[in-house]
């Protein structure tokens, strides 16, 4: 069985470890990218070699854009694997408002674990 792939696209690194351990530990396979374009770079790169992510775990505001620049250079199939990460709750908002799909608050374990275990699951 293969390990689904995730993403995390977040500029602090603590935020980005902790996440990773929480997805690793539940079988994921984990990449993290430090900003809007390595991670938009990051999911171009991986559909082209054909190994897209399971997920993209995306952090709101960093460098070089935020959660909506990445949520706009994403095909309309990449953005059925994107998560928003926040604490901003009117940003989730917004984004649950379109019919996408987030985690709030930012890091809330169970709701990580819970996307681990169903990405697992479908693998």
């Amino acid at each position: 069985m293969t390990k689904p792939r995730v993403l995390i696209i977040d500029d602090d690194p603590a935020v980005a470890r902790c996440a990773a351990r929480v997805l690793h530990r539940a079988g994921c396979e984990v990449h993290h990218a430090p900003d809007a374009p390595t991670g938009i770079e990051e999911v171009r790169q991986a559909l082209q070699v054909g190994e897209p992510y399971a997920a993209i775990l995306c952090d709101h505001e960093m460098p070089g854009g935020d959660s909506e620049t990445v949520w706009q250079a994403l095909t309309l199939r990449e953005r059925e694997t994107y998560v928003l990460h926040t604490s901003k709750a009117s940003v989730c908002e917004r984004h649950l408002d379109r019919g996408g799909r987030a985690l709030w608050p930012k890091l809330d374990y169970d709701a990580l674990k819970a996307l681990a275990a169903a990405l697992c699951s479908s693998s």
